[in-house]
């Protein structure tokens, strides 16, 4: 995970990897590759997460939510569910194996 981004929030920049990595290990995904874009602003940082195969979605977090993710169980719980959106999206196939 790159984060060469200047005016990103470390500690939300880290708790959303760190939410990526776990929803993959979790739901044994295949690994993939996250990175924090340059394009980002003073309101807006985007994410790309690129598939194994290759598969590239890109998402905006505010930077409020980022800033404020890390003590903020709301703002955790809709990024959350975002990243594992995002994630679905790239691995369509592999649904919640959590139930067998």
């Amino acid at each position: 995970m790159s984060n060469s981004v200047n005016n990103i929030d470390s500690a939300g920049a880290a708790w959303v990897e760190t939410a990526i990595q776990r929803i993959c290990r979790e739901d044994k995904l295949p690994s993939i590759t996250a990175s924090w874009l340059p394009e980002s602003n003073d309101l807006f940082v985007a994410l790309s997460i690129v598939s194994k195969d290759g598969k590239r979605v890109s998402r905006l977090f505010s930077q409020y939510e980022l800033a404020s993710c890390s003590q903020d169980p709301m703002v955790q719980a809709q990024l959350l569910e975002r990243i594992t959106h995002l994630l679905k999206f790239l691995y369509p196939e592999k649904k919640r194996q959590k139930q067998s």
